[in-house]
Order: C-alpha cells, then structure tokens, then sequence
C-alpha cells in the first residue's frame, strides 16, 4: 500500500484511513476499514478532532500475562506442520492460507484489489500481502486475547525463554518481534516508504502502540513517552493514569523543551514507587489507590525500598530519591483530589476519595521528614562535607582558552576555502559557544538555549545621560563595542550575556553561512543549532569537555561551567570585594548574595590554607 494512494491520520487510539482514489470501488467493511490501524509515526503524531467524537476508538487491550503462539517443527512422520494462522483484518477470522482466504472471500476490498493487480509471484505482491498479514494480527494482539501471534513464531522448547513482554509491534508495519531485534528489522521494513527521516526508537514507539491514551496524552505521547527507557519501570509510567496526570500538568507549566527529560525522570520515579507498592500488596492496581491513609506505612517502607535503605548502616545509596518522592507523592495527592472533584456529583464515593487523599496529603505533609527524610537530608549533607571542593587551575584555563582560539582560527579559515565544510563550522560555532561561557561565567545550559531572535533583536545602548556621564572614559568605550543581552536564568531570573567586538564579528559570520549552507536548518530557533536539525540545540557541556580533553589541561575533568563559575566566586574572595560589588557580581552570575556566599565561594578551611 504506497503512503501517496491515501491520506493517513495517524493516533494512538484509533487509525483512520481514507481512500481519495474514485477509480477503486467502494468497499463493504467501512467501519472496520476506518478502524484499522495502519501505522504509528511519533514524529508527525495527530489526534482526533473534538468534531470526530462519531468516530470509534480502537482500545488497546494487550494481554501482558498471555503467552507467545509457537511453531511445531515436525510431526512424528518427519513433516513441517502446517499450523500457523494469521488474523483477517475484514472478517477477523483465524486463516491458514491468508492470500487464498483474501482472493475468496475479500475481492472486492480495496487493499486486496491494489494486491491483486500486481504480477503473481512478484516481491511487490508477496510486500502487500505481508503487510495486510501484519496488520490482522495486530488487531489479534490488542484484543485482549490469551495468546498474540509475533511474525516468526518460537519453537515449542523455547517457550520458556520467549516471554509476551519481550515482544513488541514495529511502528511502521505493526508487526510482532522481539524487542532486542526490532533495531534489525528498522533496516529491512518494507513498509518504511518516505519514512527515512523517522527517529528509529523503535521499542519506546513500540510499547506506545500496544497501550491506550486519551487525547489528553497527547503532549506527552509526543515529546516524553518516545524517549523513556522501553523497560517495565516506563511501562507502568505509560500505563497508570495518575502519573500520566502528573506528567501533563507539569508540561503545562514548564513550556521549556529541556524539562521534556525532567518530566520523564519524575514519571519514572512515581512508576518505580507504585512497582514496590504492588509487590508489597496485591489490593494496589494504580497509584491513585496508594494515596489513602492505611497505605501510609507500606507507602514509608517502599520509598526506602526504592531509594536503596541499608538497615545495617542506616543510610541510603539515593538519598536525594527520598526527598524528590516525598514532593512528588504530595503533588500527586492535589491532582487526584482535583480529578475527584471533577467527577460527577452521583458518585457516591466522592465525598470519601476527596477526604482519603486530603488525609494522605496531611501524613506526608507531617510525618514524611521523621518517618525517612530527615536521614536521607543527613546523608546528602555528610556526602557534601567529605566531597573536596576541587576548582579548575589557572594555568589549565589558559591552556583551554588558547586552545578555542586556535580552533576558531583554523575553522574560520578553512570556512573561507569551502563554507560547506561542516567540521569546520562545528568547530568554529564550538569555539564560539565555549568562549562565551569562559567569558560570562553562565550555566551552559543558558549559553546553548539562546535564541537566534533575542542576539539579533537586542539593543546594547544606554539610553540614561546620568549613568553614561558617571562612567570613566574606558568604561564608555567598553559600552560601545560590547553586545548585551538578557536571557532566561535559574528560577526565571533575567541574567545578561556579554560578547566582544571580536566574537560578535565570528557570529556575523556564522548567521551569514547559516543562509547559504545546505546543514542547517532553516527554521531552527537556536543561535547555536545542532546541525541538521530543525529544533534542537548544541550540548554546551559536551563541547566543553570535548575542548578540556583537547587542550592538554592537566586535570581537564574540573573545567566545566559549574567550576568556572566557582573560580570566580572564589578569586572575588581573594579580592576581598566590598558588599556592593559582590551584589552586584552575584546579580550578573543570576544568583542571590547569599547563594553566592554559601555556594560558590570556596570552603572557609580551604582560603585559610
């Protein structure tokens, strides 16, 4: 079935196809052609219109605790057994002979009349009919049905070993094969047709396939569920609607594309807790059902459990898992009770939910930091004091500056020779990206999230007569040859941005290439884009490290943009800066005095020394 012959709309629930061609006739299983699932694309992922409702929803119903169909390999007179069936996707019958039962009883389909109108014996009709196989048995598969039926069936001596939960449907064809294999089979798919740009992911959109999502979901079926690890501890995550809830509405509040991995993160730790919480009692099905009073002990005992508590020391291994769970689980509490709240007023449990999890809410609130918290608080502050306070040398900061002006030099000519030279313009924007965080001290992550918009449009110029005239003559200089902007700092603080006459004129540059050069996408928002792609930025810190292990520092792994920012803290020190200059460099690190006191400055013991 070529992708030009039909409109696809592609979604999670339901897979609706249109035909456009008028010289096909009309076929006599609409409603379960409209139903079918054809593919799944993550990439270009959309969901049913609110003026769709008329439409039905294929509910994915995959039976986890099934069992794998096997294959006979010979009977007791030495002959292949002819026993495999495959599922109709018209009649949704079990069919030995799937052509022949197509050719019969189907002839007038319109898939069947594209599959009958290729030469008999030909790779392009053996495709077709492959296709259509796959996609009968996948409606088998998410039927709820005891056994599912992968595309090469184990023999019978391997049915320990071939388990329902190793197998997953490919995106593209919907076939079933075992996951570790599925990466084989993205090379060989003969339904991978204009598909060549797709992520291959395949067992994270694999296990996306066989679940069920509301429109909802969408936000994170799109950015979140594709990169999770594809194991149980993400199954769950994918499964539970409460942690799906959760994963939503911090989405909604954290616009920021880097937080997409945050969100995962936190997802993931929720789906390990309601993991050892069924372990742990077999009346818990979700984790709406842990976040009632009565599970408050189990739900103490599964948080150590899961943050690795050792009773014989008293510690934890994931001190910091404490913590984050604690906020969590009381995050998770206000959206149940506001789901309860929502629901209608006929349910006569409502009043008891909204209370059960307003009491959980008021444990956690109260009892969490005696319970465990307070212990894990200890161990991550006796971890910090036995840390040694390491800062990057001066002479290794020296060596990493000279070593970024060689390479902006070297790549800058050789973009003159041949601007499509990409290494070369990797190589200059790395060096570029480097410098600019050597010079503002900035977190990396703020350096490599600057918009292409916010440098061009910025204006540097002071507008106030009063403070130009306060300014000494070489200061007023420095105003007009350095570029200033502002961008996003931690907790949405405004922190500006400083570039040299000389890196402003290697940026002009490299906008200039960006116009004319074949990999860099047009429309990537960044100022510093990752080449060939259209919405992602360069890794400041891979740069860094990458630059520090080139530049032969002697101890490269301490220049990072964290211990950069740490060595200025500690030679204002030095300095012994009066309170307003510290004020005032604090607010251009885009932290607040005291952090600047308490964090970043050197221990007291060390500047004693």
């Amino acid at each position: 079935m070529e992708s030009n012959d039909s409109d696809i709309i592609e979604q999670q629930d339901l897979i609706k196809f249109k035909v456009n061609d008028p010289n096909l006739p009309s076929t006599s299983h609409k409603s379960e052609i409209e139903q079918l699932p054809i593919t799944y694309d993550s990439d270009n992922l959309q969901l049913p219109l609110s003026d769709q409702s008329s439409v039905p929803f294929i509910s994915r119903n995959f039976n986890f605790n099934g069992v794998v169909e096997t294959s006979k390999k010979k009977n007791i007179t030495n002959k292949r057994v002819w026993d495999k069936v495959d599922h109709c996707l018209f009649c949704e019958n079990s069919v030995t002979n799937f052509t022949r039962h197509l050719i019969r009883k189907h002839g007038n389909e319109i898939e069947v009349i594209r599959f009958m109108a290729l030469p008999k014996g030909s790779a392009e009709r053996k495709t077709e009919a492959d296709i259509l196989r796959k996609r009968g048995n996948f409606l088998f598969n998410v039927d709820g049905n005891t056994k599912i039926k992968p595309v090469r069936r184990p023999y019978e001596f391997e049915t320990k070993t071939s388990v329902v939960t190793d197998y997953l449907p490919y995106k593209h064809c919907l076939g079933m094969f075992k996951k570790k294999y599925l990466h084989r089979h993205f090379k060989i798919c003969k339904n991978l047709k204009s598909k060549t740009n797709t992520r291959n992911q395949p067992q994270a959109d694999g296990q996306n396939i066989i679940l069920t999502f509301s429109e909802t979901d969408e936000p994170l079926l799109k950015n979140v569920f594709p990169r999770m690890a594809p194991d149980q501890i993400s199954l769950v995550a994918k499964s539970d609607n409460l942690i799906k809830a959760f994963g939503t509405r911090y989405l909604k509040s954290h616009k920021e594309k880097h937080l997409i991995a945050v969100v995962s993160q936190k997802m993931r730790t929720l789906a390990r807790y309601l993991i050892a919480m069924k372990e742990e009692n077999n009346q818990i099905f979700s984790l709406e059902d842990c976040l009632t009073p009565k599970y408050f002990d189990s739900t103490v005992k599964c948080s150590q459990q899961v943050a690795k508590y050792n009773k014989l020391t008293n510690s934890y291994a994931s001190p910091s898992v404490i913590l984050k769970l604690g906020q969590l689980l009381k995050q998770c509490c206000k959206i149940a009770e506001l789901i309860f709240l929502k629901e209608q007023h006929g349910n006569v449990n409502q009043q008891e939910n909204i209370k059960a999890v307003q009491n959980m809410k008021y444990l956690i609130e109260t009892q969490w930091s005696h319970e465990i918290s307070s212990n894990a608080l200890k161990d991550i502050t006796q971890k910090k004091w036995n840390k040694p306070a390491i800062l990057p040398l001066t002479s290794d900061i020296k060596l990493f500056r000279n070593h970024l002006l060689k390479i902006e030099n070297e790549s800058y000519n050789k973009l003159k020779v041949n601007p499509e030279n990409l290494h070369a313009y990797r190589d200059l924007q790395d060096s570029i990206l480097a410098q600019l965080i050597l010079l503002n001290r900035r977190r990396s992550g703020e350096i490599q999230r600057i918009h292409l918009d916010t440098y061009t449009n910025s204006i540097s110029e002071i507008s106030q007569k009063e403070i130009v005239q306060a300014l000494s003559p070489m200061e007023t200089e420095l105003t007009k040859s350095f570029k200033r902007i502002v961008i996003r700092g931690k907790r949405g603080r405004g922190v500006p941005v400083l570039f040299t006459p000389h890196l402003q004129k290697r940026l002009q540059y490299l906008l200039q290439l960006r116009k004319i050069v074949s990999f860099i996408n047009k429309d990537n928002p960044y100022l510093f884009p990752l080449t060939q792609s259209p919405n992602n930025c360069v890794r400041a810190s891979d740069v860094i490290r990458k630059f520090g292990d080139e530049c032969g520092a002697q101890h490269p792994e301490n220049i990072t943009s964290t211990r950069l920012r740490k060595h200025v803290a500690t030679a204002t020190q030095l300095l012994n800066l009066s309170e307003g200059d510290i004020e005032q460099l604090s607010t251009f690190m885009g932290h607040s005095v005291n952090v600047h006191k308490e964090y970043y400055r050197l221990s007291d013991n060390a500047f004693q020394v």
